[in-house]
């Protein structure tokens, strides 16, 4: 697949919870600058917050995994949940980077040289690429973190010292 977008990303569920929660307009700002974020329909579905409509307004690309990506999910690593094994095995087959905030996915990922990026890097990037402001992906970040338990005040710290 071709695209003129820096990062193709299949994101899990969670990272798109929290955006959706603390600022659903940073999911809209990533799909019209540098990002292409794939969902896959079975994680669509994990995400009471989010209809197809919704979804393809913010710009999000949705799309149907194939019956091989399924059935391997089904019996992947008994570890990950059948939604984090689709994520892991549809960013291995592409070659896109999975997003994901899950320690187990990212373990995975490691294991089969999937590439990987916090849910937090998403913003990250839009700052160095100049698409978003510092002060408002710090205010995102703090609502992230008030809403996810993962996500400490040591996490957002680090993460404001590295916008610009």
């Amino acid at each position: 697949m071709t695209s003129s977008k820096i990062f193709i990303i299949v994101s899990d569920a969670n990272v798109l919870i929290d955006f959706l929660i603390s600022n659903e307009e940073i999911l809209t700002i990533a799909c019209t600058t540098i990002f292409d974020i794939h969902v896959p329909i079975p994680i669509l579905r994990e995400i009471k917050q989010l209809s197809e409509a919704k979804a393809k307004k913010l710009g999000l690309r949705l799309f149907e995994p194939t019956v091989e990506q399924l059935s391997q999910s089904i019996s992947a690593n008994p570890r990950l949940s059948f939604e984090d094994s689709l994520c892991l095995q549809i960013a291995k087959d592409n070659g896109w980077i999975c997003t994901t905030n899950d320690k187990a996915l990212r373990k995975e990922c490691d294991k089969v040289n999937v590439n990987k990026m916090w849910g937090l890097e998403i913003m990250l990037a839009l700052n160095q690429n100049g698409h978003l402001p510092k002060r408002d992906a710090l205010k995102v970040a703090e609502k992230i973190g008030e809403m996810n338990l993962c996500i400490t005040k040591e996490v957002v710290e680090n993460f404001g010292k590295k916008l610009k």
